[in-house]
């Protein structure tokens, strides 16, 4: 056999080599299973943090299917913001930081711009109810059919730099709630008879409160009832029911005529009120009349009110049944429109 003879056979049996070694790799990694990364995305990609301010990140690593789906969190500046393993950010002073999720399945990774600046940290959060007195952590209201229950989230400290907050709702089929003002105010309507617990959670700092909803079975309107009839310009005597709009010139004067009727209650009845609120100011600010019929405690299951109004913004007027530790237990609402 000549030398270029044994070249040529040399040369063959080292490219069926690497062919056979290809072809074993490539069973090998079709047998394995495993599935590339092939993109990460973070929920937030720039957020503002006041010092010791603290917000939750979330990443998502694609596909779905992916194998390793591990993702490794890390911070460019630790003097101004930190990242724990779970993605967790903690602000420490002012400057700014990058916060990269890397999938640890591949190279693919994924940022989120963080901006801490100077500002007062939030400490804590309150509701009110009603924004007539503040609640205790976890404590149950009534809400009948009808009516809406109307929360506000009192964020403290008062000079708080971030006042945003979020609401939950853990059972949307007893209950559900829309979103008012800047955020800072829900309203809820009840839709059937169980409890839900309605949760605030701040923005900054991630501090929560929640209280506990209970409608009662039949919406608690059996043994009492407010029906309304009101009079205006034109019109006289007209019966109203809860919830309904009343869209009206401004500067109109209104009579409303107010027929309340109870039966027997767990707690015995004693005030019946009237609430109005005005409903172009912001939380903070809101105009609310009160005024109070007490002592309803005579043995009479029946009594007459009347209250007038003159309409000069929106407003939204509560006519309630409650107890002298003002447990409510039936509430009809008006809302006037001018226009």
């Amino acid at each position: 056999m000549t030398n270029r003879q044994k070249k040529m056979k040399k040369y063959v049996i080292n490219l069926m080599a690497t062919v056979l070694i290809v072809f074993v790799t490539s069973c090998n990694e079709k047998d394995d299973g495993k599935v590339s990364v092939t993109e990460v995305t973070i929920d937030l990609t720039t957020i503002t943090m006041t010092p010791n301010g603290i917000r939750q990140l979330t990443a998502t690593v694609l596909p779905d299917n992916a194998t390793n789906k591990k993702v490794i969190w890390q911070s460019n500046n630790s003097k101004v913001a930190t990242v724990n393993d779970d993605g967790l950010v903690t602000a420490v002073a002012a400057g700014k930081a990058t916060i990269t999720a890397i999938a640890e399945g591949g190279n693919k990774k994924a940022q989120c711009e963080v901006s801490v600046e100077e500002g007062v940290a939030v400490t804590g959060v309150r509701l009110n109810y009603y924004g007539n007195r503040l609640m205790e952590p976890n404590e149950e209201v009534v809400l009948t059919f009808g009516p809406t229950l109307y929360l506000f989230a009192v964020v403290s400290p008062e000079n708080a730099t971030n006042q945003k907050v979020t609401w939950e709702n853990s059972d949307e089929t007893v209950a559900t709630f829309t979103v008012y003002g800047n955020g800072d105010r829900i309203g809820i309507k009840a839709l059937a008879a169980g409890k839900t617990t309605i949760t605030v959670i701040t923005e900054d700092g991630k501090k929560t409160v929640s209280c506990i909803v209970y409608v009662p079975p039949g919406g608690g309107l059996e043994s009492a009832n407010i029906n309304m009839r009101v009079s205006y310009g034109t019109i006289s005597d007209r019966s109203i029911t809860s919830g309904q709009v009343l869209n009206v010139r401004q500067g109109t004067s209104l009579n409303f005529k107010i027929h309340v009727t109870f039966g027997s209650f767990k707690h015995f009845l004693q005030f019946f009120r009237i609430i109005s609120w005005n409903m172009t100011e912001s939380a903070e600010n809101m105009v609310m009349e009160e005024k109070l019929y007490e002592d309803l405690h005579d043995g009479i299951n029946e009594h007459e009110f009347e209250y007038t109004t003159t309409v000069i913004d929106e407003e939204v007027l509560f006519f309630e049944l409650s107890n002298y530790s003002r447990e409510v237990f039936v509430i009809a609402q008006i809302t006037v429109k001018p226009y």
